[in-house]
């Protein structure tokens, strides 16, 4: 009778135990998981994510992630933007950049020709950045027509003028290249190498 007494109070003993061990090993858990929650709320992206901003707060949290190499970030934001307003230039233009230093040119070239017209401020740059990666990627004959419609667009921008007259010197179109430089020396705006090439 006093074995099984003293069995039963030693059973009572390890369960009350172990009992005991797991709650402290839930209480545990449910800290660090506490504690993973809040680190994760303290991030800018779940703060972005947790309450309501505007758009030129996301804007500037991409502008600081952006200007500080956080580019996955950057992107995320760009993306949120997106999601509420799906034609936005202003952010399809970032995210071109972005695609673009992510050395990802066709793409970038696709998100700028999707740029609506209306946003007529962003004309230039985008015509430019187009030009500029077309020209990067060999894509000459597409550079040409971009920096012909900026050249026409926009005939102070005249460095346009002189990357026509560069790619067309370099497909053997010369007499088209010193039609262009003629136009940019008759403006008075011409360097001296061109003025060699016009010999």
């Amino acid at each position: 009778m006093v074995v099984m007494v003293v069995a039963i109070v030693a059973t009572i003993t390890f369960l009350y135990r172990r009992s005991k061990s797991d709650r402290i090993d839930e209480i545990a858990m449910q800290s660090d998981g506490m504690q993973s929650d809040e680190m994760q709320a303290r991030s800018p992206i779940h703060e972005t994510a947790s309450k309501d901003v505007t758009r030129d707060e996301l804007t500037e949290q991409f502008m600081e992630m952006y200007e500080s190499g956080r580019l996955t970030e950057a992107e995320r934001v760009l993306r949120r933007i997106l999601l509420d307003q799906p034609d936005d230039g202003e952010a399809i233009f970032y995210l071109a950049k972005l695609s673009a230093d992510q050395n990802n040119p066709t793409q970038a070239i696709e998100l700028l020709q999707s740029i609506p017209p209306r946003y007529s401020h962003l004309r230039l740059p985008t015509l430019g950045m187009t030009a500029d990666l077309q020209l990067a990627t060999d894509e000459f004959d597409s550079a040409l027509v971009t920096y012909s419609e900026i050249a026409e667009q926009f005939p102070e921008a005249r460095m346009a003028s002189r990357q026509m007259a560069y790619l067309y010197n370099r497909m053997g179109r010369r007499h088209e290249a010193n039609r262009v430089l003629k136009r940019l020396a008759l403006e008075g705006d011409v360097l001296q190498e061109e003025l060699v090439a016009l010999l």
